[in-house]
């Protein structure tokens, strides 16, 4: 009982974490990443039209946003870069930036005051502070007698916000007002257009596709979240299948026990076997007692296990804060990590595969141990006793 509660345990704390880390991570892409990016096929296309207009109103909030590859001249170091120009109120309302601010605020991007806000990483690293003028370049376009000449341009830093360490890549995001973004990367090779957010953002693919049958395929080239983010996340869930299936094998040691100990216990019984068949006890009626002794023993192993696995799944932040303690040893850094604590999300699906995977083995382990029993012939037994 206690070796299949250990690997319930086990599987159900291990489970939650990892569907812990997976929400954090799709929170982090959601938080910089647009769910939907519509990007003009042409630079002659300004407005939207009324028809367009109202597709992209029906879904949720969207805003016009320029983007565009670059490096930043950090102390004779050149650091690529991502430059987005935004509107600073839209932008509220399709990301997350505003609330990730750690200095200054977003509306203080101006139109011509060239100002910028990077990541907290990036100023801690290059020594940055509010007010520090910087350097962007971006290719031009067009190549001259001389090759590709770069576009210089002075910024001054008026904020910084939390990246993600590095893990989704908003680190080497920054931001500009919309119109001084659209005057330094005129030149430049850019990706113009416009950025939605859904109200939820798994419907990304399905929208996409959908709109690839409208006027807005047309003149713009669709992109969802999941073109960007969607191999590595579907390594993730790749992860955690096989780590279920590792796992399992604790569960698979503890029945192969049960096989053990029930073939050592028709061993132990086999006189008291042999008597109950010459009373009249039918073979089935032997198989039936060990089939619901291991099933039991199944039973009240898994119920323990998931009592265990849920208390331990819903504190096992607590109880790495007391391991951190006792220790006195970091165990979770948020720049290596994306997270400084343990996150636990709790998936009942999770459990009911859990708890059936663990059932139905414990199941299994009885058929040999019952059918050796009901295969014990008085005679041979009794002849002896």
């Amino acid at each position: 009982m206690l070796g299949i509660a250990l690997g319930v345990i086990i599987l159900i704390t291990v489970l939650s974490v990892m569907n812990g880390f997976d929400k954090e991570i799709h929170q982090k892409v959601f938080d910089f990443t647009p769910h939907l990016s519509l990007i003009k096929k042409s630079s002659d296309i300004t407005e939207l039209t009324d028809e367009e207009s109202e597709l992209l109103q029906g879904v949720g909030t969207y805003a016009p946003n320029i983007e565009a590859q670059g490096l930043l001249l950090m102390h004779q170091a050149l650091v690529p870069i991502n430059v987005r120009g935004v509107w600073p109120i839209a932008e509220q309302k399709i990301s997350k930036l505003a609330t990730q601010m750690t200095q200054g605020d977003l509306t203080m991007l101006e139109p011509g005051g060239f100002r910028v806000i990077i990541s907290d990483a990036f100023a801690i690293r290059y020594g940055v502070a509010l007010g520090d003028k910087i350097t962007i370049l971006v290719p031009k376009a067009r190549i001259g007698p001389m090759g590709m000449m770069p576009v210089f341009k002075w910024l001054q830093v008026v904020g910084t916000f939390e990246a993600d360490g590095g893990f989704i890549g908003s680190e080497a995001n920054v931001y500009l007002h919309f119109n001084d973004a659209h005057h330094i990367l005129r030149s430049a090779r850019v990706s113009d257009g416009y950025a939605v957010k859904l109200s939820d953002p798994y419907q990304a693919p399905l929208m996409r596709m959908k709109w690839q049958s409208t006027v807005l395929a047309e003149r713009f080239m669709i992109v969802d979240w999941t073109m960007q983010y969607g191999t590595y996340l579907k390594a993730v869930k790749i992860e955690k299948t096989m780590m279920f299936l590792i796992l399992l094998l604790l569960i698979a040691i503890a029945t192969f026990n049960l096989i053990t100990s029930l073939v050592m216990l028709v061993k132990e019984k086999q006189s008291d076997i042999a008597i109950l068949r010459t009373m009249g006890a039918r073979a089935s009626a032997i198989m039936c007692i060990f089939f619901i002794q291991g099933w039991l023993i199944g039973l009240i192993g898994t119920g323990l296990g998931l009592l265990g696995g849920l208390w331990l799944a819903n504190h096992v932040t607590e109880v790495v804060e007391y391991i951190q303690r006792v220790t006195h040893m970091e165990l979770f850094i948020s720049s290596v990590y994306l997270v400084d604590q343990l996150p636990s999300q709790v998936l009942w699906r999770d459990i009911v595969k859990i708890c059936s995977a663990a059932l139905l083995m414990s199941w299994f382990a009885t058929i040999y141990p019952a059918w050796r029993a009901s295969k014990i012939y008085p005679a041979d037994i009794l002849t002896y006793e």
